[in-house]
């Protein structure tokens, strides 16, 4: 999954690249104690000269994570979880700047309008239900159109009601039993996941068309 880091700029002349984005590839969603405290972050966020720089970590609106670090030949990394340790899903990572006197550059963010809000909540939802039961192709699908709409970016509108219409689209997708190899055994599908799937389906399609 790809995970956009953004920040303030720090000063007048860091404005000219704001806002600072950078593209992170993960192989799996990193958790958020990662994110904040660990090597990206490190070398992502500048440090201002003989001061130890704080920023608060903002995802999806709400600040997560306060995270200093030091203007040093060997410059370290602290943060401090305001929730607990998760894997994160967004697609957007912000660091806000807490200046010396206090004063932010840049408000806190805004949060996404609640329909897109819901919109990835029900994706999310059906992405859990096809990765239980070993569907990755529309698993991956749905996660790439997930990470698109996180960004706020309505192109995941598109790409979602494009997957149906026709056959095999998404609107065929049913459960059905599932060999697990580790168990040796298979796995059997209860009707109501379908019944759950088939809610969530229909409810993201109702929200997409809303959207469009």
């Amino acid at each position: 999954m790809n995970i956009f880091f953004e920040r303030d700029s720090v000063c007048a002349g860091d404005d000219i690249s704001a806002p600072n984005r950078k593209n992170l590839e993960f192989v799996t969603p990193p958790l958020l104690s990662e994110l904040c405290g660990g090597k990206h972050a490190l070398a992502y966020l500048p440090s201002v000269s003989g001061a130890r720089t704080k920023w608060s970590v903002i995802i999806d609106g709400s600040i997560v994570a306060l995270v200093w670090h030091s203007y040093a030949d060997t410059r370290e990394i602290e943060a401090e979880l305001l929730e607990q340790d998760r894997t994160v899903h967004a697609g957007r990572v912000f660091f806000q700047y807490d200046s010396p006197n206090g004063i932010s550059r840049v408000p806190t963010l805004p949060r996404p309008h609640p329909d897109i809000l819901e919109f990835i909540k029900e994706i999310k939802s059906m992405e859990r239900l096809l990765s239980g039961y070993g569907e990755n192709f529309w698993c991956e699908k749905l996660c790439k159109i997930r990470e698109i709409a996180e960004r706020s970016d309505g192109h995941s509108i598109d790409r979602f009601l494009g997957l149906f219409g026709g056959m095999g689209s998404l609107n065929d997708v049913v459960l059905t039993v599932q060999f697990d190899p580790s168990k040796l055994s298979t796995i059997t599908v209860p009707p109501d996941v379908n019944s759950a799937f088939a809610a969530h389906r229909t409810r993201a399609y109702e929200l997409a068309q809303s959207l469009r």
